[in-house]
């Protein structure tokens, strides 16, 4: 695995050392709300290896 690039590291810094709680909050929340807009994308196999369009 690649070393992480210097401003991720620089964010997990902030976000573990200085951010208060509501700056936890709102980095939380828009990392959820970008995950789900993102499964929008993967397309979810089923056990036999084919596709399968069911939620």
């Amino acid at each position: 695995m690649t070393e992480p690039s210097f401003w991720k590291r620089k964010l997990a810094a902030y976000l573990t050392q200085q951010a208060d709680s509501s700056t936890l909050k709102q980095a939380t929340d828009e990392a959820l709300a970008w995950l789900s807009y993102a499964k929008r994308f993967v397309k979810k196999g089923n056990r036999e290896g084919g596709s399968d369009d069911s939620d």
